[in-house]
């Protein structure tokens, strides 16, 4: 009996919200575009900004005009609802360009705005605008490279190749992402250029730039594989000529694994990969391979460790690769 008590208390409790969230939707809905905005003041949770940008959003582009007004409220609140919603209206193909007169604005936004939440929303919402917002291509670009939050530049990058900005635009802020010291702004510069070189535009000015990844490599396993292997990749799709990398990667292979406690790195397996990438290129490096057969311990890898029999498959996978092509081009 009890059971069915609280059971039924909680169905009644859970009707009463459901009413009462229902009649604030109507209310919401039945407000002007610059009281929503006005709201937002006290909008103190995403979810709640959410909320009101849903209920401007219902009202289409003729928003417009209030929403360019809170793209210069003083209160982050107010700004952060109106470019939520501009985003939101900008993910349809029609509403795009009466927004585009608004993307000065938010280039201006993108660069100048204190709120994190603002600059980031505002990157996506110039995304949306697709080739509309081309016009803040200089501004994406800046964003990409010298905003402080990580999240930032990733949406900006992101927004970039969205708005199809030019080439001339493009290469130098993928250049720069690429040298960056910075783990996932290089992996994500490195992705940048496989899509346009996968796109069949001329990216060889970037081999600088990739071989760079090479001579100043960052020391981290995961990103590995989103950084060195995926350059190699491009670098020999490019016919970059990578034979002057080969003493700057042995070098890792010999010593990276001292940088870990335990005295083993993951980081060399993707090196023994990427030599084998490297074909013919790679032809000095196939001693050092041997020794590694020979002895994985030397290169931190005790026969305790899974790893062990890996990196000799490796490393034998890689000096076949590298014979192959050199069989192909008439050498040993």
């Amino acid at each position: 009996m009890k059971i069915q008590i609280v059971t039924l208390m909680t169905v009644l409790v859970l009707h009463v919200q459901v009413q009462a969230g229902e009649k604030d939707t109507q209310v919401i809905s039945k407000q002007t575009a610059e009281q929503l905005l006005q709201q937002s003041v006290e909008a103190y949770t995403i979810f709640a900004r959410t909320d009101l940008s849903k209920a401007l959003v219902a009202k289409g582009v003729a928003a417009l005009p209030e929403l360019e007004k809170a793209l210069s409220a003083a209160h982050w609140h107010v700004r952060h609802c109106a470019v939520l919603t501009l985003k939101e209206l900008a993910k349809v193909e029609g509403n795009r360009a009466a927004i585009k007169p608004l993307v000065p604005k938010l280039a201006e936004l993108l660069l100048s705005d204190p709120s994190l939440g603002v600059r980031v929303t505002t990157a996506e919402c110039l995304g949306e605008l697709g080739e509309q917002g081309k016009g803040a291509q200089e501004a994406l670009g800046k964003a990409a490279v010298g905003d402080k939050e990580p999240w930032v530049s990733a949406s900006a990058s992101a927004a970039l190749s969205a708005v199809r900005g030019d080439m001339v635009v493009m290469m130098p802020v993928f250049e720069a992402m690429i040298r960056s010291t910075d783990k996932a702004m290089r992996g994500d510069g490195i992705n940048k250029a496989r899509t346009l070189h996968a796109q069949g535009q001329d990216i060889k000015p970037l081999i600088p730039a990739l071989m760079d990844v090479f001579r100043k490599p960052i020391y981290d396993a995961n990103f590995s594989h989103q950084t060195r292997d995926p350059a190699m990749e491009l670098l020999v799709n490019l016919k970059g000529d990578t034979r002057e990398l080969v003493p700057f990667i042995v070098k890792d292979l010999r010593t990276a694994w001292t940088l870990t406690e335990d005295g083993y790195h993951p980081y060399q397996q993707v090196t023994l990969t990427i030599l084998g990438r490297m074909g013919a290129n790679a032809e000095t490096a196939i001693p050092v391979l041997e020794e590694v057969i020979a002895d994985p311990s030397k290169f931190g890898c005790t026969p305790s460790h899974p790893d062990y029999k890996n990196f000799i498959a490796k490393s034998q996978e890689s000096i076949k690769r590298i014979r192959a092509e050199l069989e192909k081009k008439g050498g040993k």
